[in-house]
Order: C-alpha cells, then sequence, then structure tokens
C-alpha cells in the first residue's frame, strides 16, 4: 500500500483534497522526481513544463553538518510551488536519514513501491541493528508556514540517499520572488528514542516563475448563494478556483462543482485536485454548484458572469 501524503493543514477556508490522488504504480524516472511524483497519481508532467522548470532553476547544493543536502527542482506556476531536495549522510557509517514525512516503524526501503533498497527493516530496526544514530530531515520553504496547507513527502532512492518532496500554495501571480529553504535536523538516538542533537538553518533561493499566468474575475448572479464571486487563475499547470464566500454564509464541510454555460460539468484537474480544472481558457461565464461532504448537491446551479 502506498504512503500517504502528510499534509500539514494551518488554516483552512474551505475543504481541499489532497495534491494528488489515485495512485498507481510508476518505475523511477531518469530526470525529474516531481514528475516521478505527480505521474504516480495520474498527472502526465508536461514536457515544456519540464523544460521551462530546468531553464529556470538549477540545483543548489548545501552543507548542513551530518547531512548533505541538494535543491534539485522548484516548479512555481504563480500559484503553487513544489520542491524536490536530495539528502544524503555526511557519514553514512554512522548515520541513518529518516525524511520527516516518514515514522520511524515505516520502512527503509519507501513506500511507493520503489525497489531500490533491499531491506525490508523498518528505520528504526535498522539503526538498532547497524548501530546507527536517526537523522530526522525536513526541507521545505519558510514562505509556506503562512499558507493555508502545505505537503510534505519523500522518496528512498537508492544507496543511502533520499529525495524529500514538498508543496503549497502561494498564489502571489509573481514572475519572480526569493523563498527561504528551511532545513531542520533532529538526530535521534534509537536505543531511547531521545533528541540528542538540533540543527536549523534557512537559506534564500531566487526562483522564477514557469511560464504566463492569467486571472478573471466573476460575481454571482444571486445574492443569497454562499459565494459571492470566485476567481479564476491559469497557469501553464491548470486552472485554479479561489471563491469568496458571502458574508454569513461560512460552512466547514462543502465543496463546489463548475459547469460551463451549457451546463456541462467542468472536469477536476489532477494537480491541486479540488480547486483545479480542466479549462483551455477562462469562460465568459460559469455555473456553480455548492456539494456537502459527501458530494450531494445542495440547492440549484447559479451563474456567475466575468468581471470586465
Amino acid at each position: 500500500m502506498p504512503r500517504k501524503l502528510a499534509c500539514i493543514i494551518l488554516s483552512i477556508v474551505l475543504p481541499f483534497v489532497p495534491l494528488i490522488s489515485g495512485y498507481t504504480e510508476s518505475s523511477l524516472p531518469v530526470d525529474s522526481a516531481l514528475a516521478w511524483l505527480m505521474d504516480l497519481y495520474g498527472y502526465n508532467f508536461p514536457d515544456g513544463i519540464a523544460h521551462a522548470m530546468r531553464s529556470s532553476f538549477h540545483p543548489q547544493a548545501f552543507d548542513c553538518g551530518p547531512a548533505q543536502i541538494t535543491l534539485q527542482e522548484v516548479l512555481y506556476d504563480g500559484v503553487w510551488l513544489y520542491t524536490s531536495a536530495t539528502v544524503t549522510p555526511t557519514n553514512p557509517e554512522k548515520t541513518l536519514i529518516v525524511p520527516r514525512s516518514a515514522g520511524l516503524d515505516d520502512f527503509v526501503a519507501g513506500g511507493y513501491g520503489e525497489n531500490l533498497r533491499n531491506d525490508p527493516r523498518s528505520f528504526l530496526e535498522a539503526a538498532l541493528q547497524d548501530q546507527k544514530q536517526l537523522l530526522w530531515v525536513s526541507i521545505y520553504p519558510v514562505e509556506y508556514e503562512k499558507a493555508p496547507l502545505y505537503f510534505t513527502d519523500h522518496r528512498q532512492d537508492d544507496g543511502d540517499q533520499s529525495t524529500l518532496f514538498s508543496g503549497a500554495p502561494l498564489t502571489g501571480m509573481e514572475e519572480a520572488l526569493t523563498i527561504h529553504l528551511s532545513i531542520q535536523l533532529e538526530l535521534i538516538d534509537p536505543s531511547t528514542g531521545i533528541t540528542t542533537h538540533t540543527e536549523a538553518y534557512a537559506f534564500p533561493v531566487a526562483i522564477q516563475r514557469v511560464g504566463p499566468v492569467s486571472k478573471r474575475d466573476y460575481q454571482a448572479d444571486q445574492e443569497d448563494f454562499r459565494f459571492r464571486s470566485i476567481s479564476l487563475i491559469q497557469t501553464p499547470l491548470t486552472v485554479y478556483s479561489f471563491p469568496e464566500v458571502s458574508e454569513g454564509k461560512m460552512e466547514i464541510c462543502y465543496h463546489f462543482s463548475l459547469f460551463d454555460a451549457d451546463l456541462i460539468p467542468i472536469p477536476r484537474g489532477r494537480v491541486a485536485e479540488g480547486f483545479a480544472w480542466i479549462l483551455q481558457e477562462l469562460p465568459e461565464k460559469l455555473n456553480v454548484q455548492i456539494e456537502s461532504c459527501d458530494g450531494q448537491a445542495l440547492g440549484i446551479i447559479v451563474p456567475f458572469f466575468a468581471v470586465l
């Protein structure tokens, strides 16, 4: 069974479906770890995006004492930011890396069927039997801590290397910005479970958006509807929706569906599923229907019109 994404939810106005869903087996890629992760869940990483990502960002290495870390990829489409970073122990004879998205009882070989390490043991068992210390490692931009949510995940590579993933919506749409990569290390004695040493780093990293974005705002044609307006943002990856809840209409457990002008359902996108849609262009008119968490429609379909 695949490992679930480790999602840290800080404050959510509407329920959010995790990054991607529908796990399928996949082999390791030649180049992009982010493409590998998205492909696992049915999102076909566009060739143009992969090229733009490689052109806009070059790997950066960081010496963090007991761990050697390389920020391999940064993918920023103007709304969501994704990272992949490799980590290896400086002294592999004494240290076993544990990605922060893993538990000590998880398998050293990984939870996505990587099949690159012939080791059926858990991290804790391996550390005890091999007389190594455990080094818990987390890697993600500090800016995620102000986002409504972010996820972390990992892949176990060949040898002593792990690849750590992260992602969050930043929604700024800036063409260029500087993030601050947070690297946190926690050294653990496997025999006692006691933390013996911690280190924290924050490195500034300049990043570029991978392509153009466009935005369109829509107003509801019904005053007492739960949303007063919706914004659609089209990026090279997908189209995102951002509703503004009407005053006094807040509910904890609902989401919504979009329909085109002919009341044909607009399919949901794989990236940031739940807030992402498959649209070739931003339309003049949308139709919106509220759904409860169990997928039951609540009320009528309300038209929204583009604001000029």
